[in-house]
Parts: C-alpha cells; structure tokens; sequence
C-alpha cells in the first residue's frame, strides 16, 4: 500500500479527523485508519483498474475497462491541471487506443478554431515543415506547447499516412478566446470565390482584430457596436456566397466560412458582450456549441473525444452564472452517448503560471486533504488507475453520489493547494476518474 510514514504523536490528530467512525481498524506503517477509510480503502483497490506508471507504455489490455463506454459518441477527458504531463500522455494513449480499437475520427481540443485548423491541416499531411517550429510560431497558448502534443500530433500524422480523407482522424478546436486566426482563415476562403468581398471584409473588421488592445486601451459603446456590425456584414456575405463557395470549394468549406464568422461573434462576445464583467462565462456554452457543430462537419456517426480542463467536461450545472459547464450543455444534448472521464493526483509537479509572476513549474509535496478524493485514492494500491464512479461496491458507490473535494488547477496557482480544492458531486459529474499519484510537469516547447 502507499503510504507516508508520520511520527506516533500524530497519530491521535489522525484518529480524531477520520471519516466519521471512532473504530480503528488497523495502523499501518504509522498510519491510522477508521473502519470506514479502510473499507473505502479496499472497495478502490478492488475496483480500480491499474495502469502503467508511464502512460504511452500502457497496453490495450489494460484500457479494455473503455469498452463498456467505446459506442458514445463522444467521450470527454479532463486534466486537474493544465500542466501535468501524465495527464497529456494518458490523453493521448487514450485517444490512440479509441481510433485504433473502436473508430473514434477527431480529438477535439480546448483551443481556438481556426488555429486548429494550422494543426489539423498538418497531421493530414497538407502541410509541410517542422512541427516544433509550427506549434512555436502559431500555437497561441503555453498549455499545448508542449513536447507531450507534439508526440500526439506526430502519432496523428503517422496514423494518417497512406490514408484517405475518410479514413483519416482530425484535430479541431472549439474554443472562443482569440481574434488571432478565424478572420484570416474567413477571408482565405472567400478570397478563392470573390475577392473583393475578401478585401471589404478584411477592412471593415480591422478592430476586431484589436478587440484586445482596444478593450484595454479605448474601450467605448460606440467601438462595440461598430465592431458587431462589421461581424454581421461578414456573415451576410458569406452567407450570399454560400452557393458559389460549395460550387467552387466543396460543402464543407462553405460550412467553415459560415463557422468561422459565427466564431467570430462568438469571441466578440466572449471579449464585449454583455456584462464586462459576466461575458467571458458564455465560452461554455459556445465550446459546446462549437462541438456540436462538428457533428454537422464530420457526420452524424463520427466518434470524437474531447480534451478540456475537468472543470470544462463535467457534467457541472454550476460551473457558471450563464447555466453551467461545456460538459453540462454537452450532456443535455447527448446524455448517455456523452461520456466523462477526470483525472485526479497525489503529489507532483506541474507547469502554471504563478499568481503575479512567471510561467514556470510548481510542485506540490504535502499530502492530499484528508477526506478528499485526491487523499482516498492516494492510499490505494495502484500508482496510477482508472475507477468507474457507480462502481459495484456499495460503499463506494454511495461515497461517490455525495460532494467531495477534489483539487483541480488551471493555468495559475499560487503556490497553496488547498485553496484548490472544490466540493464535486463525483457520481453526477464524471463517469470514471483516472488518477496518477505522482505527477510531472509538462515539457514546454
């Protein structure tokens, strides 16, 4: 069993705070447990199912538990930090294992569209050059510069070679944060049918490609407004020229110009809309909107799996004042044919921006929150494994339908983990939880 080893005289303080029993059913190695903790202790070892320590190293046969869940259409897979790289690898091992064993086509990541569109045109071997040098150049955040996508793009491409556009698996984005890319991608496609209405669009949305700057800098009612009716005259033509654009291009070129002009509404409204101070929160709902939409570009029997921040995939009808998280407007849409998979951890490293300062890797040593999640499955015997949430066991599947912490990081920490703890409904939010006891940070490019 993992355990810590802890002088005698804590081991009072530990009998006080365990989980509600007074019995102690057995010390081990200097720790004590209630009869409670270790029979939640045994129902983990006894459900889980052990993965290898080193994620890509893992065999099919350790992921066959992802059958029981291989016929939804889409499956979301979480990180409780932005930068672990036993998350990534595991996301990456899962993905190989649905393309390869069950069919799944696109790994859908949270990151803008259009600057997917960069990758996704090289794993399908459109594009040429260095995919170092590419993620460098055109990635627009530090959470995917990392070597750990870089091996998954490069296993895309591999896979994808000597193959048909059929056959091929895709990499997309959802996301609706950056005004970088989707303008220019828009007048691309129209420039091949009409280019003069390319170069009227190009003009007339020169501020929204400086929402950012003018945000900060000269923010005015009349420079919103001015900045949505350039947005909706780019959707009236392109919705003019819908049928050249499917003449010239294909349908589904015509469908990315039309998305491309509503993701532009969309980060309009992510940066302007609304309450300054609420409309960055609708950016669930729209990356669940935009992962929707690709059903419509892919087809209606593709199978996807989803990369997002736990917060992102849950099943969480809380998350935001606009009505919940991606996973809750996904799991409405598609209920079971929606599957959630979160990640937890013990102790490790992992890249974040600290709090008023530098991107740069923090590590956590202290023990997980007695009564958490993350301190239940630290006492397990595997290292790393994957457990269902409605497990067979009685305890533990009545543990799970209650609100327990759990710790989940997003791009910054502040160097005290227990102020990322937060209380999850585990049972309704995710359907299995995947934990690494000690972790790494991911390897920036």
């Amino acid at each position: 069993m993992k355990s810590s080893y802890l002088p005698l005289f804590l081991l009072s303080i530990l009998f006080l705070i365990g989980c509600g029993s007074d019995e102690v059913e057995e010390v081990i190695e200097g720790e004590v447990f209630s009869s409670e903790q270790q029979e939640l202790i045994d129902a983990v070892n006894a459900e889980a199912f052990s993965l290898n320590e080193k994620p890509l190293e893992i065999r099919d046969t350790e992921l066959t538990f992802l059958d029981e869940i291989s016929n939804a259409r889409l499956i979301g897979l979480g990180e409780a930090t932005h930068g672990t790289k036993e998350f990534f690898q595991m996301k990456h091992r899962i993905f190989q294992y649905l393309v390869e064993n069950h069919g799944y086509k696109a790994f859908v990541f949270e990151m803008d569209m259009a600057e997917a569109m960069i990758f996704n045109d090289w794993v399908q071997h459109r594009t040429d050059g260095d995919i170092t040098a590419l993620m460098r150049e055109k990635m627009i955040f530090w959470t995917w510069r990392t070597a750990e996508v870089r091996t998954l793009l490069e296993w895309m491409r591999t896979y994808n070679n000597g193959k048909t556009e059929e056959e091929m698996i895709g990499f997309y984005g959802v996301d609706t944060q950056a005004t970088i890319y989707n303008r220019d991608a828009l007048v691309d496609i129209i420039s091949k049918v009409d280019t003069e209405v390319a170069n009227e669009i190009s003009v007339r949305t020169s501020d929204y490609m400086r929402m950012y700057e003018l945000y900060s800098e000269n923010y005015s009612d009349v420079t919103a407004i001015g900045i949505r009716e350039s947005i909706s005259f780019a959707k009236t033509e392109v919705e003019l020229l819908v049928p050249k654009i499917e003449a010239a291009l294909g349908i589904k070129e015509a469908m990315w110009a039309l998305q491309l002009v509503r993701n532009m509404e969309q980060v309009e409204t992510v940066i302007w809309g609304g309450e300054r101070n609420n409309r960055y929160f609708q950016r669930d709902l729209f990356m669940a909107e935009n992962t929707s939409w690709l059903f419509n570009l892919l087809g209606d029997d593709t199978k996807m799996v989803l990369w997002a921040h736990n917060a992102h995939v849950a099943n969480d009808s809380g998350y935001t004042i606009w009505g919940g998280s991606q996973g809750k407007y996904l799991k409405e849409t598609y209920q079971d044919d929606y599957q959630i998979i979160g990640f937890t951890f013990s102790t490790g490293s992992f890249t974040a921006v600290e709090f008023n300062g530098p991107l740069r890797s923090h590590t956590i040593l202290e023990a997980p929150r007695q009564g958490s999640v993350n301190w239940l499955f630290s006492k397990a015997d595997p290292v790393h494994f994957a457990i269902k949430t409605d497990p067979k066991n009685s305890t533990l599947n009545f543990w799970f339908q209650f609100s327990k912490s759990m710790m989940m990081i997003g791009s910054g920490f502040n160097g005290n983990s227990d102020d990322f703890y937060r209380e999850v409904p585990i049972q309704s939010h995710y359907n299995y939880l995947i934990h690494m006891d000690q972790t790494n940070n991911s390897e920036l490019l």
